[in-house]
Parts: C-alpha cells; sequence; structure tokens
C-alpha cells in the first residue's frame, strides 16, 4: 500500500469555495511567517508553480528579520536541507 498523497484532501468535503479556502490559508500562514523566529521547519514535497507557499509563505519568511534559518523536511522522502538566511 502507498502512502496517500494530496489527493486525499480531494475527498474531504467542506463548506467552503476553493478561494474561501485558500483566503484561510492565507491568513493563516501569514501570521505563522510574521511570528516566527529562529530555525524554522516546513514540510513539503514537489511544490508546484505557483503555490501559496513560494508565492506568500517563502516571501514573508524572508522579509522576517527573526527567521535564521529554513529547515524543509520532504515528508515522502524524509530528505532534510537547511538554508540559512541569505540562502532563502
Amino acid at each position: 500500500m502507498s502512502e496517500p498523497g494530496p489527493e486525499i484532501f480531494d475527498a474531504q468535503q467542506s463548506p467552503l469555495t476553493r478561494r474561501e479556502a485558500d483566503l484561510v490559508w492565507e491568513q493563516m500562514s501569514g501570521r505563522y511567517a510574521a511570528q516566527a523566529s529562529g530555525e524554522v521547519t516546513l514540510y513539503a514535497h514537489d511544490v508546484i508553480v505557483p503555490s501559496v507557499f513560494l508565492q506568500r509563505d517563502l516571501p514573508a519568511l524572508r522579509d522576517n528579520p527573526s527567521v535564521t534559518a529554513l529547515r524543509i523536511v520532504d515528508p515522502v522522502t524524509k530528505q532534510e536541507r537547511v538554508l540559512h538566511r541569505g540562502e532563502f
């Protein structure tokens, strides 16, 4: 049996439209990025362009002077990479 991918979210039912869900996610991730500090751990696999992560989260984390590094963990491959300020 293979591990579930992003299609697992397709089966979830929500009263929100896709646009409403995107707005909620943008607000939550914006607060996360603004309040983050030190080394921030992110879990990501096959990030698509465009994505909330690339369009909003990464720039917000980059603009936050309290963030010193990003630890990016791929939950599928279990690989980790640490990017220090100036590398992200």
